[in-house]
């Protein structure tokens, strides 16, 4: 049985749960997402693409017959089941479109959005649940942390992907192996986790191996907790999962000069995308990180298309590819 897909399906009612365990388990380790959408049928995203599961536990390339489509009943009560029967808990999560289970896995969710004063209040009428499985792939950082920190330098580095393309994973795996001594020294790190997707924090103890000197910061807002790490901790590294727009680059700026290196990551499809952003474009201008890191994308997740160094503009170069 695949613990990290076991941990995740289990968290679903009982009818989706046991289809979903009734994969074998070479189908289960290649499920990345799962997908369940009011009218439609159970969907999977795995690594050789598309994949739909029927009532009699066929995985399938084809979509199954009209019977055995999800209702809105069955989204209703997927949300139910994933939020422990405790929905007012999640809703300032749910208002960002996600929310984070047990063993940091992460479901996304499309519905209703009811606006007050500008912005989401809540979400209301969920009709889609796209849970993501979190896997902890050690190794998958290896040859990344040669690069970057093996020369007794500690770079500030961005990693950038397309949605699906790893970047938490590879994200966590530095965390680990940097703070196991695998740079050829130990480097404190501060986990700044905001989701809950790094550490899978179970009574603010990391389930993920996440090193030996690390330190998790679990569900605090990227600025307090960078600034808490930076106060308490003397962090040689702050590690932060999806920067996004003004805020967090805000956020970053304010630590700069406290002495630490940020390691981070920002959905971008590729280098120059990352340069387009608002906020995290502004970083690289600005020279915030001396690395950007960018991962091939969904079809191969975890996996490093170009390593590209800092600088002005006209002295940028591809250190790695």
């Amino acid at each position: 049985m695949d613990v990290a897909y076991e941990t995740a399906v289990r968290q679903l009612p009982p009818k989706i749960r046991e289809l979903l365990l009734l994969f074998p388990q070479d189908k289960q380790q290649v499920v990345r997402e799962v997908s369940m959408r009011a009218g439609k049928p159970l969907t999977l995203t795995t690594g050789e693409g598309i994949r739909f599961a029927s009532g009699n536990g066929a995985f399938s390339a084809f979509p199954p017959p009209a019977s055995d489509i999800l209702t809105a009943q069955e989204i209703g009560d997927c949300l139910r089941f994933l939020t422990e029967y405790s929905l007012h808990s999640f809703e300032e999560s749910l208002c960002r479109g996600y929310l984070t289970v047990r063993g940091g896995h992460r479901a996304g969710i499309s519905g209703t959005g009811v606006h007050k004063d500008q912005s989401i209040s809540h979400v209301r009428d969920v009709s889609s649940i796209s849970l993501r499985i979190a896997r902890q792939i050690r190794g998958v950082s290896r040859g990344l942390v040669q690069s970057l920190y093996g020369t007794g330098e500690t770079p500030s580095v961005l990693i950038v992907g397309a949605p699906a393309s790893g970047k938490t994973t590879v994200l966590r795996d530095l965390v680990r192996s940097l703070a196991n001594g695998e740079a050829g020294r130990y480097v404190r790190v501060s986990v700044i986790d905001e989701r809950g997707e790094l550490g899978a924090a179970l009574h603010g103890t990391a389930q993920h191996d996440l090193g030996v000197t690390s330190d998790l910061f679990d569900g605090f807002y990227k600025a307090e907790g960078m600034q808490m790490a930076l106060r308490a901790m003397a962090p040689d590294v702050i590690a932060v999962d999806e920067l996004g727009g003004a805020a967090d680059a805000q956020a970053v700026r304010s630590v700069q000069n406290g002495g630490a290196a940020i390691l981070a990551t920002a959905h971008a499809g590729s280098i120059e995308g990352a340069y387009q952003r608002e906020g995290i474009g502004a970083l690289l201008r600005e020279g915030a990180f001396d690395r950007i890191v960018l991962l091939n994308g969904a079809d191969s997740p975890g996996t490093v298309r170009a390593v590209q160094s800092i600088g002005i503009p006209s002295a940028r170069k591809t250190v790695f590819a």
